[in-house]
């Protein structure tokens, strides 16, 4: 093993270990190689961030993410650091924004600390969704599109297709 080698999976593997720690979900706690085993073809995770300069994400951070996909299977867990303001909630979103549809994956429980959400799910395309974005909406929203996103993240690949 090369010395770049002997620096690179260390650091592969504490980096892992950081991102289950701030996530602190099951699904995190597996390696990629784990997932693999399991049947899980992917584990992404990072920083839900602020909405920025017209987008909805790219800011700050404020929260967390891990999504687990396997086959049409998808498992996404959300920790928000951001509270709603008096009379609000936060809603989470995928977004497919070449089809201009998003799918609400329901209310964060801002009744647990950190609020959270966990969605999981058997879809048809799961795939065709390249976005995850948190709205604050009013406590009793009759409109079922997403308000003005206040963060969010971009997903990799496979999603996107």
């Amino acid at each position: 093993m090369t010395s770049k080698h002997k620096i690179l999976v260390p650091s592969i593997v504490t980096a892992l270990a950081i991102a289950a720690t701030i996530v602190g979900t099951t699904t995190l706690q597996l390696l990629p190689h784990e997932a693999k085993a399991q049947g899980k073809a992917t584990l992404l995770a990072g920083q839900l961030t602020a909405a920025s300069n017209g987008k909805p994400f790219g800011g700050q951070p404020i929260g967390s993410y891990a999504v687990t996909p396997s086959g049409q299977r998808v498992d996404i867990h959300l920790h928000i650091d951001k509270p709603p303001t008096a009379g609000n909630v936060l809603e989470a979103w995928l977004v497919d924004t070449k089809a201009n549809y998003s799918l609400s994956l329901g209310q964060v429980d801002t009744a647990i600390n950190p609020p959270s959400l966990t969605f999981s799910q058997t879809m048809v395309n799961p795939y065709a969704y390249n976005q995850i974005i948190i709205t604050q909406e009013p406590l009793k929203d009759p409109n079922p599109k997403p308000s003005q996103p206040i963060g969010g993240t971009a997903l990799e690949a496979p999603f996107g297709a």
